[in-house]
């Protein structure tokens, strides 16, 4: 599923999570709307985790 990574289009470009993106992940899946419509499996994200998904579960897909 990850060869066609990254994929973009205008202005929209999908790629891979990187250990980088862990505090932005973190701190985003903290805001309401997020919550309320994102659907994401955890009801609380830190960096650490974030990390560890990305080495873990997200490396595996």
């Amino acid at each position: 599923m990850f060869d066609a990574l990254p994929c973009v289009e205008g202005q929209v470009r999908i790629r891979t999570l990187e250990h980088a993106d862990a505090a932005a992940f973190a701190r985003g899946s903290d805001d309401e709307s997020v919550k309320r419509n994102g659907h994401l499996p955890l009801s609380e994200y830190t960096e650490s985790i974030v990390r560890e998904q990305i080495d873990g579960e997200i490396a595996a897909v």
